[in-house]
């Protein structure tokens, strides 16, 4: 039997919010970038049975909100100088509420 692995991957979360960032033409609304992430999460584990990131989920007043991805799209102290520098060589945050990918995705 399979050991499940629940610990946050914060370089799956900073390609899939990469990912978003291509798809929506270079850059992307923070907000919706973790709408899909969230939607992204709870179709996997219903189809799969596991989360795609393995983030904590919180309550928000606009509805859940993923916190180690909103903290890597918002380029937060909070995640730790590993996780910032990945991310900053694939997200860049160019006002408050958007941010662009700076180049094609890894396969994480």
């Amino acid at each position: 039997m399979k050991k499940c692995n629940f610990t946050f991957d914060y370089k799956k979360t900073t390609q899939a919010l990469n990912y978003l960032a291509e798809k929506s033409g270079w850059q992307i609304n923070r907000m919706r970038a973790l709408k899909l992430i969230y939607f992204a999460d709870r179709y996997h584990l219903r189809e799969y049975g596991r989360w795609i990131t393995n983030d904590t989920y919180y309550a928000m007043d606009n509805g859940p909100v993923a916190s180690s991805a909103k903290d890597i799209s918002e380029g937060s102290d909070f995640i730790g100088r590993e996780a910032q520098n990945y991310a900053s060589n694939y997200i860049e945050i160019f006002s408050r509420h958007d941010f662009k990918s700076k180049q094609t995705r890894d396969k994480a």
